[in-house]
């Protein structure tokens, strides 16, 4: 039923993505949050306009009192990524992307675990949302969050450099 529920053009998640509402659970489109999706437009402005990174506007977030709707109640540099990684914000909402694979251990309550496994991007199912940045912004975030990764310290080598990142050889 969810395929049927995608291939006609509805939302097929079980919980909205922070910064949309889901209208209805059966006829269930995106709609923007009036108070989140600000947020997320600002998270984008700062990354791509003021070349912050993750760690720092999560910091911006805490120290401003902005509420999250995560289970840890608080911002961090990890839930960002998820975030700013996520096409929905350009206005794509992508279906029948994953799907789960028993590991074939079992929890304390005796249920199987599973893992979620990604399908090919050919049967993913493509439905369009209210946008909160433009496509070309999306990308320029993704380029800024790929080099600020580089020019992280954490990701250096061992004997890395003081300026490793910053500057290059002519040659």
């Amino acid at each position: 039923g969810t395929i049927y529920k995608a291939m006609d053009g509805r939302v097929t998640a079980k919980r909205p993505r922070y910064g949309y509402i889901k209208t209805d659970p059966k006829n269930s489109q995106y709609v923007l949050h009036p108070e989140e999706s600000k947020v997320m437009r600002a998270i984008y402005e700062k990354i791509i306009y003021e070349g912050q990174t993750l760690y720092q506007i999560s910091k911006w977030l805490n120290d401003s009192g902005i509420p999250t709707r995560f289970k840890t109640g608080f911002w961090t540099a990890g839930t960002l990524y998820q975030l700013v990684k996520s096409p929905v914000y350009k206005g794509v909402f992508y279906a029948n992307r994953v799907y789960q694979v028993h590991t074939g251990e079992y929890n304390e309550a005796g249920r199987p675990k599973r893992t979620n496994k990604t399908r090919p991007q050919e049967e993913w199912i493509e439905i369009e949302v209210p946008a909160i940045v433009t496509p070309a912004e999306w990308d320029i975030a993704q380029e800024v969050m790929k080099r600020n990764a580089t020019k992280s310290t954490r990701n250096g080598k061992k004997g890395s450099w003081l300026l490793q990142g910053f500057i290059r050889c002519a040659i």
